[in-house]
């Protein structure tokens, strides 16, 4: 019996996942590639106006380009 058995926790989420970490300039760009569920999530991190900065000159013109749906 495990301590999670034990204070009776069960189980809600059982996420399969690979995660690619990419630095630029201190942003740090991640791709998470889920296998369970099947789906790849992004996130884009660091300093507010860095960030801000390659979201709007570099990033957006490129999901526009490509037809790429964000939330």
């Amino acid at each position: 019996m495990s301590m999670l058995d034990i204070l009776d926790f069960k189980l809600v989420a059982d996420n399969f996942r690979t995660r690619y970490v990419y630095e630029k300039n201190n942003i740090i760009f991640e791709i998470d590639d889920y296998t369970v569920p099947n789906m790849k999530v992004v996130a884009v991190e660091g300093d507010e106006l860095y960030v801000e900065a390659l979201c709007t000159k570099d990033l957006q013109p490129l999901l526009k380009q490509y037809n790429i749906e964000t939330i």
